[in-house]
């Protein structure tokens, strides 16, 4: 019974673009949206006209379902820190907005530097004309659509280890002027006491967006090497930064 009430209601309201948790139907409670959204999909993907729903959209995970559906979702949001005083908007230097809001951020700055690790954000130098993103490891997929980091100097750092250089590869191939920092065999032979060995085993990926002196580094992270940006003294920053 419950998934028909659910599916009349998606019927009447097509297109809501309300939150799911918005939803107004009398004796279901929004959970029941949420932990069957496979179910309600083969329900709505029959019962709804083709126009009042996205049918390219195969994949549920992701807000999958809201976003076929015509549902509003959270939008994922941008950690950055503004590392120019003279850039600050309003005072403030360190901001999350969300994605939308950044591809329309007007800042005038010439260099971007994006970084693996949160802490790695928090704690990065003053540097006049640049910010410094703050990209998730992954996260910073969300980061493709942004046009104006087109016309920017784009510095990506990550951890030494397989998925740094994955990472570094799959922002490249949006940015293809992307350069590395802190990824070389300088700065491991530098700090690599500080570097350990990884026990679970490493996917090795093919890596289309890598220099061949990259490549040479992330053929070497086979054993599971592992160097975490952090590790890098603040000192050695400065100097070669």
């Amino acid at each position: 019974m419950n998934f028909f009430l659910v599916s009349d209601f998606f019927i009447r309201h097509p297109k809501s673009n309300i939150y799911l948790r918005e939803l107004s139907i009398a004796g279901i409670d929004t959970k029941f949206v949420e932990d069957n959204k496979k179910i309600l999909d083969m329900f709505l993907s029959r019962l709804l006209d083709e126009r009042e729903y996205k049918k390219e959209i195969k994949n549920l995970s992701n807000f999958g379902f809201e976003k076929k559906y015509y549902l509003k979702f959270p939008l994922p949001l941008v950690r950055f820190r503004i590392l120019d005083e003279k850039k600050y908007i309003h005072n403030l230097s360190d901001l999350s907005i969300t994605i939308e809001a950044f591809k329309n951020l007007s800042i005038d700055v010439k260099n971007i530097f994006i970084v693996e690790n949160k802490m790695t954000m928090l704690s990065f130098l003053n540097k006049k004309d640049a910010l410094v993103v703050f990209g998730a490891g992954y996260g910073v997929e969300i980061l493709k659509d942004v046009q104006w980091l087109g016309d920017k100097n784009i510095y990506y750092w990550g951890d030494i280890d397989a998925d740094g250089f994955a990472i570094l590869s799959m922002l490249r191939g949006y940015f293809p002027h992307t350069q590395s920092i802190f990824m070389d065999k300088k700065t491991i032979d530098a700090f690599v006491k500080f570097s350990v060995i990884q026990n679970k085993v490493q996917k090795y990926r093919l890596l289309n967006h890598l220099t061949l002196e990259e490549l040479k580094i992330y053929d070497s992270l086979k054993d599971g090497f592992r160097l975490e940006q952090e590790k890098i003294h603040l000192d050695y920053i400065k100097e070669h930064i």
